[in-house]
């Protein structure tokens, strides 16, 4: 585990993350659609996937406009439901990898430290 960026060690971590919480919002089925946070969610694992396929690095605008893993920690994290917490904390991970882009090692090495020190 890296820190905050969970278990995302680097880029390969990152997309299979990315994949699993999409596939977990689509397990959640009509509620998705009709849920404004998780429809917010959605827009947002989509416009992730997009901006980062074929090897794409998002611009530092793309990164600062995600805001799911906020969204996760305000809305989900306390469902009462474990799988919804286990989905809010790997939004989480994934909202604070998008928005940093550290290169494998920087991922694999991460500590909380490091999130908090970035913020000075």
């Amino acid at each position: 585990m890296a820190g905050v960026y969970g278990a995302i060690d680097g880029r390969q971590d990152f997309f299979h993350v990315l994949s699993a919480a999409q596939s977990t919002l689509s397990s959640l089925g009509a509620n998705a659609s009709a849920d404004p946070t998780l429809a917010s969610v959605r827009r947002q694992l989509d416009t992730i996937a997009q901006w980062t396929a074929h090897g794409r690095t998002p611009t530092e605008d793309e990164r600062t406009s995600i805001d799911m893993g906020l969204l996760a920690a305000r809305e989900l994290e306390n469902s009462g439901d474990p799988r919804i917490t286990q989905w809010a904390e790997q939004l989480q991970w994934l909202n604070n990898y998008f928005e940093d882009w550290p290169s494998d090692d920087e991922a694999a090495s991460a500590t909380d430290d490091d999130y908090f020190e970035s913020d000075d």
